[in-house]
């Protein structure tokens, strides 16, 4: 049965170092103690310029105490601020003129749907005059032949569907000649684009054609039905034959008309494709000139050296208007909060230590007073070794495992602690 006081020390310099144990007792025999002398450990953080430039604030000095995140050293940022200024107003830039792409290509879309409306319009004229066709050639048979009371009847019932399909081909030509007034007064002040008047101006000439083919079938069906009523002659007969004639080159003017208003339809489908081209590109350039901006603001930030941790300001290498490289330590920060000791312990010794044993502390600077520690880390690679001489086996190599022991009270000793202090680690007694 082992009973155990625990006793240790551990050696490191400055910030991170070990220590042998004392004694030099022979290999396989136990010692009855184990005191271990090392150095108090507090980390050291290297605040480092990440680029190039002049020092232009330092707003701390040695000794000062800082929290994470607080400001140390500022880099001249004068030319990245320009940079920025100058991002920020091409990005504006870039924004007025996707602004303009997206209003030409609404603008195209706009045309393009007037475009198809006269299409479409077009095709009506053209069946109308299509039927004129089809209706004057029954009038020259009908003229030929002679009627009957039901033909007469027929006749009859044409003519008034065509005095009906007269008016609505008037209303119609009336609003296109309304809206042809208004674009002209557009258009002759700048207040339309040429594009858009030509399709105003197509689509008044489409509801011209419509009303002169419309009263074209009303003068057909109304001479068809008086010569039918009064008998044929060779005047009628010619003027029959003319009225079919006539109605043959409605219904050419009437393709004219769709094959020009489809080539508005094909024109503001390329107009639509090049400003959609436009707006992607300038939405690829806005993109392009955010990310820039991102980097710029980022290096701008990078100016800005803060402290990484929580600590006392314990090296200032640099003053305002020096100039630094990168990776050039500007401030030194030591975390005196987290301070510990690393004991350098034999091979031979480590099974006298246990992960979050408890132990004993001594420091140097305080005399005989103790503090009570834990140990937080047992390393599981050896560090170095040492030679060691034995009465039965000679000299050999015992190698050396580093021990991290922390204070449990580390507020106690704060006012106390420096980097560097000489401290002893009680690891305890054991027997057998």
């Amino acid at each position: 049965m082992k009973c155990f006081k625990f006793v240790a020390l551990a050696t490191a310099v400055s910030l991170l170092s070990g220590c042998n144990a004392t004694g030099d007792g022979i290999l396989g025999k136990d010692k009855e103690e184990m005191n271990v002398q090392s150095t108090v450990t507090m980390d050291e953080s290297n605040v480092n310029a990440l680029s190039a430039g002049q020092i232009d604030i330092v707003y701390v000095k040695e000794g000062d105490f800082v929290k994470k995140g607080d400001p140390l050293v500022v880099l001249n940022s004068d030319t990245l601020n320009a940079q920025k200024e100058q991002t920020l107003a091409n990005i504006e830039k870039a924004q007025a003129a996707l602004k303009q792409q997206q209003a030409t290509k609404a603008q195209a879309e706009a045309g393009k749907a007037k475009a198809e409306a006269a299409v479409e319009q077009a095709e009506a004229g053209k069946s109308q005059a299509e039927a004129s066709v089809k209706s004057a050639q029954a009038s020259y048979q009908s003229v030929l032949k002679g009627a009957n009371t039901e033909q007469l009847e027929q006749l009859r019932s044409a003519v008034k569907i065509a005095e009906t399909n007269k008016a609505t081909a008037q209303t119609a030509f009336n609003d296109a000649e309304t809206e042809l007034n208004r674009a002209k007064e557009l258009y002759n002040v700048g207040g339309m684009a040429k594009a858009d008047f030509d399709k105003v101006q197509t689509a008044y000439t489409t509801a011209k054609n419509n009303l002169d083919n419309a009263s074209q079938n009303l003068e057909i069906s109304k001479n068809k039905l008086k010569d039918t009523e009064n008998g044929a002659t060779q005047e009628n007969k010619s003027q029959a034959q003319a009225g079919v004639d006539q109605a043959k080159a409605g219904v050419a003017q009437a393709q004219a008309s769709v094959s020009q208003a489809s080539a508005g339809v094909s024109q503001a489908d390329t107009s639509i494709a090049a400003a959609q081209t436009a707006v992607e590109q300038a939405e690829a350039s806005i993109k392009q000139l955010q990310i820039s901006l991102g980097d710029i603001e980022k290096n701008i930030e990078k100016c800005t050296l803060k402290a990484p941790v929580d600590g006392v300001v314990t090296t200032v290498n640099v003053k305002k208007g020096d100039m630094v490289t990168s990776g050039l330590p500007t401030v030194v920060v030591t975390d005196v909060y987290n301070p510990y000791i690393t004991c350098n312990i034999d091979e031979n010794q480590l099974d006298k230590v246990d992960y979050k044993m408890p132990v004993k502390i001594t420091l140097s600077a305080t005399g005989d007073k103790t503090y009570d520690g834990t140990v937080v880390n047992i390393n599981k690679q050896a560090d170095f070794a040492t030679k060691k001489s034995s009465q039965l086996n000679g000299n050999f190599d015992i190698l050396t495992y580093a021990i991290k022991v922390e204070f449990d009270d580390e507020e106690s000793v704060q006012s106390v602690l420096r980097a560097g202090m000489t401290a002893f680690v009680d690891f305890g007694k054991w027997c057998d």
